[in-house]
């Protein structure tokens, strides 16, 4: 078990990395709202979710209730992942469950299964390590980021002149990329792309709902992909009988 968590730890921290980096642009962003560097901190042990973490950053100050939709909507990925990694802690006893499943994140997750699918004996302690890993760079990356943002005078201007404010979506194209099997995977993300940018058009960026394109994105997305699993699963039945 210890070694499996020192060596997730180990394997994780390169991907780890590039979570610092937008972990930066949260923290710069998180000095421009008047976020103390305590309150950045504990909310990342506490919540430990990147996405939803900055989407709450950028809406501070909107209400409380909009915040809890846009966390929960963003986060709602996180019961397929629950899913997928129920037969790697199925024997782990329930407290280290909770604690590896509380800090599975986006990178260690697919990390964790793309090593699983080549060694079965990958596991808790893996998933963990790397947990771990994720977590000591998204902290790291967020105090720096705050401290910068604070003596700066336009920290916003800086993140999109360095191209900082892609970090983040470009680390989860890669891992969504890192899952396209069959040509047939990409019609999904294609929808889901397209609607997103057509709900951000439509959207109006002065009101609370500017972010609300993902949810649409990510609804157009999961339709479709439900609807061509339902199609691959007729055909599957049809060739069996």
């Amino acid at each position: 078990m210890f070694r499996n968590f020192i060596l997730g730890f180990w394997v994780g921290l390169p991907v780890s990395a590039a979570v610092g980096v937008y972990g930066l642009v949260m923290g710069i962003q998180a000095a421009t709202q008047n976020i103390t560097w305590l309150e950045l901190m504990v909310k990342s042990f506490a919540v430990f979710a990147g996405a939803s973490q900055i989407v709450v950053v950028e809406a501070w100050g909107s209400p409380i209730w909009l915040l809890l939709i846009a966390t929960a909507a963003i986060n709602l990925r996180y019961i397929m992942v629950g899913l997928t990694l129920r037969p790697i802690l199925n024997k782990s006893p329930w407290p280290l469950r909770i604690i590896a499943l509380w800090y599975a994140a986006d990178e260690n997750w697919a990390l964790t299964l793309a090593r699983r699918a080549n060694n079965l004996s990958t596991g808790t302690g893996f998933l963990l390590g790397s947990g771990m890993a994720v977590l000591a760079c998204w902290q790291l990356g967020g105090q720096i980021g705050f401290s910068i943002g604070a003596n700066l005078p336009d920290p916003t201007s800086l993140i999109k002149a360095f191209g900082f404010d892609f970090a983040f979506p470009a680390i989860f194209l890669a891992l969504a990329l890192s899952f396209v099997k069959s040509s047939i995977d990409w019609l999904p993300m294609l929808v889901a792309a397209c609607a997103a940018i057509g709900f951000s058009e439509l959207i109006p960026e002065d009101t609370d709902f500017q972010n609300f394109y993902i949810l649409g994105g990510t609804l157009a997305g999961c339709i479709i992909a439900a609807l061509s699993f339902a199609d691959k699963l007729d055909k599957t039945i049809v060739e069996v009988n």
